[in-house]
């Protein structure tokens, strides 16, 4: 259930979706301390919500890195640990070079996860490179093609330089899935 609240990007609050998830998250960890993936998602949670600036302190940040070292100590080849070092050192400092390190070591432990090719395109996308971001985020799109944090960031990512015609079948496309997203209906 956590995890289905996690994926918000355009469904719902944010806020009020990560105030839901992590008392789930600490339920698994109090019946689990060994659950490595409820630590990975706490991490991804608290660093989202630092990063939207729902909470932008310090506490939530170190709240994030801990939750990642935990899972990475319980499963030190957890591709997801690695992901959430990599949004911890994005969006805590954005020192792009430490997450491309942490993503580069998901990528071998996860080479078909979407959210791996994601991050690597917002990162792109955060310093300038957008030659390289666009086939990171379509990469994305194809091993998760309803994912809609991936739609969005295809599709705008489209729009920003200027590929309208692909930007709008994107929007399109995730206005056909996610009809409740306020993202894709503003868009339209």
């Amino acid at each position: 259930r956590a995890r289905d609240l996690f994926r918000w990007s355009g469904i719902g609050d944010p806020h009020e979706n990560g105030a839901k998830a992590l008392p789930l998250l600490e339920q698994a960890l109090a019946r689990d301390p060994q659950f490595a993936l409820a630590h990975y998602l706490t991490s991804r949670i608290h660093g989202e919500l630092y990063w939207f600036g729902y909470d932008r302190s310090r506490a939530r940040l170190t709240q994030a890195k801990l939750a990642a070292d935990n899972a990475l100590r319980l499963q030190p080849d957890l591709g997801d640990a690695r992901l959430a070092l990599a949004y911890y050192y994005y969006y805590g400092y954005r020192d792009y070079e430490l997450a491309r390190t942490e993503l580069a070591i998901a990528h071998l432990a996860t080479p078909n996860d979407a959210e791996v090719w994601d991050a690597a395109g917002a990162i792109d996308r955060r310093q300038g490179r957008w030659d390289d971001a666009v086939p990171n985020f379509e990469k994305a799109r194809e091993l998760d093609p309803r994912n809609s944090a991936v739609l969005w960031n295809l599709a705008e990512t489209y729009a920003c330089i200027g590929r309208f015609e692909e930007a709008e079948r994107a929007f399109a496309d995730g206005v056909t899935i996610h009809p409740e997203a306020h993202l894709f209906a503003l868009a339209q």
